[in-house]
């Protein structure tokens, strides 16, 4: 199993997840209901954590998750062409019917 990226926020890592799985990516949210052992433990180790579980889809996780990124600093508010949902820019998957915003 290979780790790709922590978040403070579950809301970050969610779409990514979405994205690495309509890409046919084994992967996994760890630590996602860790938030009540809060006080408990570390923070920081409360957070949840993205995984992907095969070393070979590595390099395409990883380009997926950058794309994501690279993205949202650069665009707009966009209109997802399948269903015509209003999405904000930070989000590069639509919310309504899971269309991927290609990445040029």
């Amino acid at each position: 199993m290979i780790h790709l990226k922590t978040s403070e926020h579950i809301t970050e890592l969610m779409p990514l997840k979405t994205a690495l799985e309509l890409e046919n990516i084994d992967c996994f949210i760890k630590n996602e209901f860790n938030g009540g052992g809060l006080g408990e433990i570390p923070f920081t180790e409360t957070w949840p954590e993205l995984w992907i579980k095969n070393e070979s889809d590595k390099a395409k996780a990883l380009s997926i998750i950058e794309s994501f990124s690279t993205t949202s600093e650069a665009m707009a508010d966009w209109d997802c062409p399948e269903c015509h949902e209003r999405i904000e820019r930070e989000f590069q998957l639509c919310w309504q019917c899971g269309h991927v915003l290609a990445v040029e």
